[in-house]
């Protein structure tokens, strides 16, 4: 009966394990979102990140000025450059890790070879517009 008690109690805490894993420990999909602050490229300026299904597109003044594909995992963060006037190279690619409290998200560079985007996200706070 204690063997059994304690399988019961293994498969419990697995299948918990696996669901917050397959779910993003509950983060939300950035699809459909859209968040505006200010962010150095290269100077201060005011931009909107609009997140669709597959790409993030950055705003300046209504004027789209950059393109990016990325996914997503939970709190996780892929993106690689498409377009626009940045200084990183089409194809560049970088990871980043998010936070979001309240109706506020904040990116943080994990890896990323790209200076001016690390920048751009460097100190940048982003206030939803949903």
């Amino acid at each position: 009966m204690k063997n059994f008690k304690l399988f019961v109690t293994g498969m419990i805490l697995f299948t918990a394990g696996l669901l917050m894993s397959c779910t993003g420990s509950g983060t939300k999909s950035l699809e459909g979102t859209s968040w505006k602050g200010m962010a150095n490229i290269p100077e201060p300026n005011e931009i909107v990140l609009k997140f669709t299904k597959t790409h993030c597109e950055a705003y300046l003044k209504d004027a789209m000025i950059e393109s990016m594909k990325y996914t997503q995992k939970g709190k996780d963060i892929h993106f690689e450059k498409v377009s626009g006037g940045s200084p990183c190279a089409v194809g560049s690619e970088g990871d980043y890790t998010f936070e979001i409290t309240g109706d506020k998200i904040h990116f943080t560079s994990v890896n990323d070879k790209c200076v001016n985007r690390v920048n751009t996200f460097k100190e940048a706070v982003f206030t939803s517009q949903n």
